[in-house]
C-alpha cells in the first residue's frame, strides 16, 4: 500500500488494517500499538501512538502531529502491537505485505 502526503500536511491521518499470514484480520482487543516509520535513505523514525479503530477488525489509525511529515523521503511503515498477554508483533510481518509512505515536498 502507497500513502502519499505533503510536506509538512497533518491530514488525512493513516489507517490500516493489520492482517496474519493467512490474510486475517488481527484481533486486537486489549492490545496496544505504535505507528514507526522509517526513512529508507536512513535517519531518525517517526513514532508515536496509534488509536485502534476496530479491535476485532484489526484496524489502527495514526493522526499526524506536527513535524511528522516536514522531511520529503520515502518511508517505510511499522505497526507495533503488544498484545493483552503482553506479547508482541510488527505488522506488516512479511515483506510482500510492506507499506510505505511517500512525503512528497511542496516547493
Amino acid at each position: 500500500m502507497g500513502f502519499y502526503m505533503a510536506e509538512g500536511n497533518t491530514s488525512p491521518a493513516l489507517e490500516q488494517t493489520l492482517r496474519d499470514g493467512a490474510g486475517g484480520a488481527v484481533n486486537l482487543t486489549g492490545a496496544t500499538v505504535v505507528f514507526r516509520m522509517v526513512p529508507l535513505e536512513g535517519g531518525d523514525p517517526v513514532t508515536g501512538t496509534a488509536s485502534i479503530q476496530s479491535a476485532e477488525g484489526g484496524v489502527v489509525r495514526y493522526p499526524w502531529a506536527a513535524g511528522d511529515t516536514d522531511l520529503p523521503a520515502t518511508y517505510r511503515v511499522f505497526w507495533d502491537v503488544t498484545f493483552a498477554d503482553l506479547s508482541t508483533e510488527t505488522f506488516p510481518n512479511s515483506a510482500l505485505a510492506a507499506e510505505w509512505v511517500e512525503v512528497a515536498p511542496t516547493a
